[in-house]
């Protein structure tokens, strides 16, 4: 084709062209107004499902929190372990560095303060001692708040969802019991008279008091709301329920050359002291060191042939049984956090549901370190390695 064949080429096909419908501009403007109206609803259910997310961000933040004690536990019997990859690790800080709490230079009458635990994601429990005193520490501001608490006691303090609670001891001898909101407002006492022989060791939730005698003897729970003392059948242990749900009931005597030192007695059940569930526990034979979470125990196999001796991890019911890759030392310590329970040992923090492993560092395992069920804590110390105060607040892992 030339260029003199453009103008008729171009002629001929717009007269063979069909004709636009006559509606066409409602077409398009039909069309247009389709394509909005998607767009919109898109916007509107990422609004909401934003908003809902939100929403159940706050409510995990305080206010509203999920209580531990109310959420069901998996099973152990289908509990998938995740074994730790070949070393080295990371250090544990560097792998979960939202359990290094660091303390500021200046502190409340510049006193030496003690974390005690997690209130939310930015807030820890703290106290001092001289003068004594309970507040509220934002990791992020680096700000205290005094906690408005008149009978100051150190026999224990809980955090709920949405309290936190102080018993303080009376001569009688009886607890009484006040609570205080997460996120302030008025202190109030919940309990006036809770007879000490049954409830020397506790634990709160948002509606109750769950205790025990001084030597782990029985469990009784106290309702908040009609203020009824009941006892909780089956449950005898040895265990402090301190911050957790779930206790340990041991062998009656502590292996030899231990005391009550680190390495307690070998767990052989856990009992809910919240329903009164029992789990029993499956011990290897010869086995002296072994910690459990609601799922899984770590035991130190006596009988392995190399040395050093290892590690394992199991299902209660002994099923599973996995090897893990670290060193006899430091002992094990289990914390009931996590879909599975953290465990620290061999020197390293171990989260059998994802595999994640972090060093506690070689630095460390020569240091006094102390273990409360949430936290572990080095103090300083002129006789070894460590100089200045440590702590991880392993419940701040979400």
């Amino acid at each position: 084709m030339t260029d003199l064949d453009l103008p008729d080429a171009l002629r001929r096909r717009a007269a063979q062209a069909v004709a636009p419908p006559d509606n066409l501009a409602g077409i398009v403007e039909g069309r247009y107004r389709g394509r909005r109206r998607r767009r919109i609803g898109a916007s509107v259910l990422a609004t909401v499902g934003a908003l809902a997310a939100l929403t159940t961000a706050m409510a995990h933040l305080g206010g509203g929190r999920p209580d531990p004690a109310a959420t069901p536990s998996p099973s152990p019997a289908v509990a998938q372990i995740m074994p730790p990859g070949g070393g080295p690790f990371p250090s544990a800080a560097e792998l979960w560095p939202e359990i290094d709490i660091t303390l500021p230079a200046q502190t409340p009458h510049d006193s030496a303060v003690d974390v005690i635990k997690s209130i939310d994601a930015t807030h820890v429990l703290v106290s001092t001692l001289e003068p004594p005193g309970f507040y509220s520490y934002d990791v992020v501001r680096r700000t205290f708040q005094q906690l408005p608490f008149e009978h100051l006691d150190g026999n224990g303090l809980r955090v709920t969802p949405n309290y936190i609670y102080h018993a303080v001891r009376r001569p009688k001898p009886v607890l009484q019991v006040y609570r205080l909101p997460v996120h302030g407002g008025t202190v109030e006492q919940v309990a006036a008279d809770l007879p000490y022989d049954r409830f020397a060791r506790w634990y709160a939730t948002d509606d109750a008091v769950y205790g025990s005698g001084p030597t782990g003897d029985g469990s009784w729970t106290y309702d908040i709301a009609t203020g009824r003392t009941t006892a909780v059948a089956g449950v005898t242990v040895s265990g402090d329920p301190g911050q957790s749900v779930w206790r340990a009931e041991r062998a009656d005597q502590p292996r030899a050359g231990t005391g009550r030192g680190f390495n307690p007695p070998p767990t052989l059940a856990l009992h809910n002291i919240v329903t009164g569930e029992r789990r029993d526990v499956a011990q290897p034979p010869g086995v002296t060191e072994m910690e459990c979470s609601p799922q899984l125990c770590v035991y130190l196999d006596p009988l392995s042939p190399k040395a050093p001796k290892r590690y394992y991890v199991q299902r209660l019911d002994g099923s599973g049984r996995t090897a893990l890759p670290f060193a006899n030392g430091l002992g094990i310590r289990a914390f009931p956090i996590g879909p599975l329970g953290l465990f620290l040992v061999g020197g390293h923090l171990y989260d059998p549901a994802t595999g994640r492993a972090g060093s506690v560092g070689a630095d460390r395992l020569a240091c006094g370190m102390g273990y409360d069920g949430v936290r572990i804590e080095w103090l300083p110390d002129q006789n070894s390695p460590c100089r200045e105060h440590v702590i991880w607040l392993i419940d701040r892992i979400r």
